[in-house]
């Protein structure tokens, strides 16, 4: 009776294998190499100005780091956007070059509150308090509080947004009314996580370990984006403009240029935050918690639409 069971469930695959499309199992991954990147838009963040605790080993330094990524995204024609804490005031004073270096290039600064806090440890009150002592940091290296109030943009550190409803709301609604956009984030590879191998790397001279690292960073950039077009046409049935996210570290500046030439190769077209914010979804804002840190579509898959 085993062997007719075993002899049935055989036969049984074998048939809805047959039926299947021919060609259906080659290529059959969504997010496989093969697959398109484009057409598709992108807009450009980065977190962690100017000094997010990453180490930049010898001989590389913040200002040169700066400086390559500054290069890498004029010569993509990328207006980028970047998010900047106060906290470094408090501990090097020096580093305030670096954000000088971003405005010069007629980049914009973003606001990630002045602590890089945590809504879900400190509560509705203070991170609010921390927004506005980050406000009045940016109007001062801008020396125009009219140029801040022009392009108000916040980001949640850690992508966490409230523990509760009331908090999630209470910080919510004063951003709203005090003219704030929220920069989500739909896409990311995780350059943080592999910052710290690479400076592994390059402290040891292994140039072989830090060509594999950059070409599967390269690997990993590509499916991710892949797999957020993925959800936005399953969810929305269009391709929403993405927002990724990067950190100013290492490894980001060794290998933001490679990824975006590579992108911009695969049909991807890069437009500014503001840009991508103007689509409507990301004025959708449900009023239900989700698991903490996720990016926009993942947090809110199944309710965008409804």
């Amino acid at each position: 009776m085993s062997y007719l069971r075993s002899h049935l469930a055989f036969l049984a695959i074998v048939i809805v294998m047959a039926m299947r499309p021919a060609g259906a199992l080659a290529g059959s991954d969504p997010l496989a190499s093969d697959r398109p990147l484009g057409p598709t838009k992108v807009a450009i963040t980065i977190d962690d100005l100017p000094d997010g605790g990453f180490t930049f080993p010898a001989p590389l330094t913040r200002i040169e780091a700066i400086r390559e990524i500054i290069k890498t995204l004029q010569a993509n024609l990328i207006h980028p956007y970047g998010f900047a804490t106060g906290l470094f005031t408090e501990f090097d004073p020096s580093l305030k070059g670096i954000l000088q270096m971003w405005l010069a290039a007629n980049y914009p600064l973003g606001n990630p509150t002045y602590h890089h806090l945590d809504l879900e440890l400190v509560g509705a009150k203070l991170f609010l308090d921390d927004i506005a002592k980050e406000d009045d940091l940016l109007a001062a290296f801008e020396g125009s509080p009219d140029g801040l109030r022009a392009r108000r943009v916040f980001r949640y550190p850690y992508l966490h947004e409230g523990n509760t409803p009331e908090i999630r709301e209470a910080v919510r609604r004063n951003l709203g009314e005090n003219g704030y956009g929220i920069a989500e984030v739909t896409t990311d590879y995780n350059d943080w996580a592999w910052s710290g191998a690479f400076d592994r790397c390059t402290a040891q001279q292994d140039r072989k370990s830090s060509e594999w690292l950059m070409g599967h960073v390269l690997e990993s950039a590509d499916r991710r984006l892949r797999r957020t077009n993925l959800i936005s046409e399953r969810m929305l049935h269009y391709r929403i403009p993405q927002i990724l996210l990067v950190h100013f570290n290492p490894f980001t500046a060794s290998t933001l240029g490679r990824i975006l030439e590579h992108w911009r190769a695969e049909g991807v077209q890069f437009v500014s935050l503001d840009e991508a914010l103007a689509q409507p979804i990301y004025q959708f804002s449900p009023k239900r918690l989700h698991r903490k840190g996720l990016l926009f579509l993942d947090g809110n898959r199944g309710v965008a639409r409804n």
